[in-house]
């Protein structure tokens, strides 16, 4: 039953209210936005990777600067990253640029927000597929192959518990 509280233990909505703002702003779902910040920090703000993404969404300190310098989006450090309302902004639009960038296509986008869109865009290019979901199984590397499927399974709990 979608009502039993302990969905919500297991997935939990962090920030749910200010991510549906930030996504609405960006043109983004904000449930699958819910489901990308679960994968990449299950929620937490100062988390830091080891090729050093930063904050909730897990940005790259040089796309951000770039993605806030695009979109005049106010961020004036670097340090303002570990800040979940900037983080949750400058990831909201760095993913609508993926979306804009890749026909609109989720499964491209979510792939790329791991992967790299330049990445996607080669193996778009040189990998031999039906459809977009024999696509996403052909991505020669483990990590963004799996990627979407970490990210699109708890999109669909959450999608079910929360809408």
């Amino acid at each position: 039953e979608k009502t039993d509280l302990r969905w919500r233990l297991v997935y939990p909505a962090f920030l749910y209210e200010d991510m549906k703002t930030y996504a609405k702003m960006a043109g983004n779902n904000a449930v699958l936005m819910l489901a990308l910040t679960r994968e990449e920090s299950y929620f937490n703000p100062n988390a830091q990777s080891y090729v050093g993404a930063v904050g909730l969404m897990q940005l790259m300190p040089e796309t951000a600067k770039e993605i806030n310098r695009i979109r005049s989006l106010g961020m004036q450090s670097l340090d303002e990253l570990k800040d979940s309302d900037t983080n949750m902004k400058l990831g909201n639009f760095y993913y609508n640029f993926l979306l804009n960038n890749l026909g609109q296509n989720n499964i491209l986008s979510v792939a790329s927000y791991n992967g790299g869109i330049g990445s996607i865009n080669r193996w778009k290019e040189g990998l031999e597929y039906r459809d977009i979901d024999e696509f996403g199984e052909k991505i020669p590397y483990p990590k963004p192959q799996n990627y979407e499927k970490k990210v699109s399974r708890p999109y669909w709990n959450y999608a079910r518990i929360y809408m």
